[in-house]
């Protein structure tokens, strides 16, 4: 064993470390149990067995090694496919788990912040949705003609009909 001493920077250099690492590996045992489910889902659909999209994802697994694409955002939209399951499902607080986790992973996906908002809007928080739009706006504004009216209905349910006229100049 080693006679180094750490000093209190270190540690909480280390701790953070070790918490990060801790993160990342639930984030993967949680994929892993969603990627069983949705093999399983697309097998019946696609009339295959399930060990032939298994194989096929290895493979694209390892061939990932040597691409330079970022596959962030693809697993932020698996993220928001797991929520969009859980949604229809009615576990509300999974698929808001999910949502966050695809936010976290990418700031940019704008289809997170899209569920997100719609999510809200059925909850009939505005707040939160009005918040989520904004988002979608600031990523993406080709959305605008998609969620104009939402996001006008939101406002006026929170009683800022002149923000928004502000919020659009």
């Amino acid at each position: 064993m080693s006679d180094r001493t750490y000093g209190p920077e270190e540690k909480d250099k280390l701790t953070r470390l070790v918490n990060e690492g801790a993160t990342v590996l639930q984030e993967i045992e949680d994929l892993n149990a969603g990627l069983k489910d949705t093999v399983k889902a697309v097998a019946e659909e696609l009339d295959m067995k399930p060990s032939l999209i298994t194989k096929a994802i290895k493979i694209a697994q390892r061939l990932a090694v040597f691409s330079v694409t970022s596959y962030r955002l693809h697993i932020a939209h698996y993220y928001c496919e797991l929520s969009e399951d859980r949604h229809r499902t009615q576990h509300f607080q999974e698929a808001k788990h999910y949502l966050h986790k695809a936010q976290s992973l990418d700031r940019h996906c704008v289809r997170a912040y899209l569920l997100e908002a719609k999510s809200a809007f059925r909850a009939q928080d505005y707040t939160v949705s009005i918040r989520a739009y904004e988002r979608v706006m600031e990523e993406d504004p080709n959305y605008v003609t998609e969620i104009l009216n939402d996001m006008a209905f939101c406002y006026e349910q929170c009683g800022h009909q002149e923000a928004f006229t502000q919020y659009l100049q």
